[in-house]
């Protein structure tokens, strides 16, 4: 739901990253929603319809609950989010539940009980047809998604500084400021020093979001398009994140013919922040990363006689730490992951792995399969016990920024003692 807070303009944030590409969707049952005005003074409160009635729009004083004025809403069941202005008497709605982005009231304008203005997302965007690679909006099975990528203001001063209040969004994917006035609904040109104040409102709420939480994509996005020179080192901090996640995937031979799992470590906080610098940097986006780079390898397997599944655990080890003293530090780029050695997903004696997201440097790896029990945690840095197997010492790799490091196969030996 759009959030608010400020005086003299309110920043709305909705940050949902969603991929493009139809997918299923999933809806709680329809339900009242609620949306405090900035000031604190008023709730908008809406209820869903009943098949014989629309939804219906009610706003009331937040202190004592006093209702003051009320609307039937064009939204059949509800609409899927609302806001308030500060004034009390000017409510948006946005899109229908369950069917975001269909319908002529993609949002609607309201005042002091009457239906204003409203808008088809065709309108919104000023197109006949939505293409389904239009830039802004992902597509779902039931939905069209256009505020999944976007910064939402309401700014209680028109252009002019004699009415208000305006709802504001800024789409990151068109890198674009659409306005509209709440009290006529019709839409807003707004000249270069309105924009100017309507970026600065946002810089400083984004500022405040990323304090409070650890990364959101549309925030650094928009710093980055901004360029203002002191909010670099705030993209720059986070590519020193040390929150990875880990996964695999299935990659095939050149030829098609064999598939191989791949084990994968990245941090998408770290991805984010190399996103938005290469934008800051007025560099396409790559795959390889832009000051990040990431390494590949390929493990080979011994054969393994054990009905038990095994651990593989996969460190990249920055050059400064010995190699006699590896598991007491504290290790970022690491992979842990359970394999049944008679499992499908194995092709033969072959693993790759993959770590992106990696800061330049020069690194070396060592492989510890966890083949004899007790076996250790598969996020636990661990060394190789009797029963286990290991890499033999790796040379140093050297990781540059918007490439990937190949390294020589790895082998494996069996530990005795």
């Amino acid at each position: 739901m759009l959030s608010t807070g400020g005086t003299s303009c309110v920043l709305a944030f909705l940050i949902l990253m969603l991929a493009h590409g139809a997918a299923a969707d999933s809806y709680a049952q329809p339900h009242d929603l609620k949306s405090r005005s900035a000031d604190g003074q008023f709730e908008a409160r809406t209820t869903p319809g009943n098949g014989d009635k629309t939804a219906r729009l009610s706003v009331h004083r937040a202190a004592g609950g006093a209702a003051l004025w009320s609307a039937q809403l064009t939204n059949p069941v509800s609409p899927s989010d609302l806001a308030i202005a500060s004034t009390g008497n000017h409510v948006i709605t946005f899109d229908n539940w369950a069917r975001n982005g269909y319908g002529d009231d993609v949002i609607a304008f309201y005042k002091s009980g009457s239906l204003i203005k409203k808008y088809s997302l065709e309108q919104i965007l000023g197109v006949e047809k939505i293409a389904f690679d239009h830039p802004v909006v992902a597509h779902t099975v039931s939905s069209r998604l256009w505020r999944h990528n976007a910064i939402e203001l309401i700014d209680q001063l028109d252009s002019s500084n004699r009415n208000g209040p305006d709802y504001v969004i800024w789409l990151a994917s068109t890198d674009q400021w659409l306005a509209w006035s709440m009290d006529s609904g019709e839409t807003l040109t707004a000249p270069d020093e309105q924009v100017r104040r309507w970026e600065n409102a946002a810089r400083i709420q984004v500022i405040n979001k990323l304090r409070a939480d650890r990364a959101e994509e549309i925030a650094l996005q928009f710093l980055a398009k901004l360029r203002r020179p002191k909010d670099r080192r705030i993209l720059e901090k986070r590519l020193q994140s040390i929150e990875f996640i880990h996964g695999s995937a299935i990659t095939r031979s050149s030829d098609g013919n064999d598939r191989f799992i791949e084990l994968v470590s990245h941090s998408p906080f770290r991805q984010a922040a190399d996103s938005a610098l290469a934008r800051w940097d007025n560099q396409p986006p790559s795959d390889h990363g832009h000051l990040l780079g990431e390494l590949h390898g390929t493990l080979q397997l011994p054969a393994i006689d054990s009905p038990d599944p095994a651990i593989m655990h996969i460190y990249l080890i920055p050059e400064s730490i010995m190699r006699d003293n590896w598991t007491g530090a504290a290790l970022t780029c690491r992979i842990g992951r359970k394999l049944d050695p008679s499992s499908k997903e194995l092709s033969g004696n072959r693993l790759d792995f993959r770590f992106r997201h990696v800061t330049p440097g020069r690194y070396w790896i060592k492989a510890v399969y966890d083949t004899a029990r007790p076996f250790a945690k598969e996020d636990s840095i661990s060394a190789a016990d009797a029963g286990d197997y290991e890499s033999v010492p790796s040379a140093l790799l050297e990781v540059s920024a918007a490439q990937t490091t190949e390294s020589a196969p790895i082998s494996l030996e069996a530990r005795s003692r």
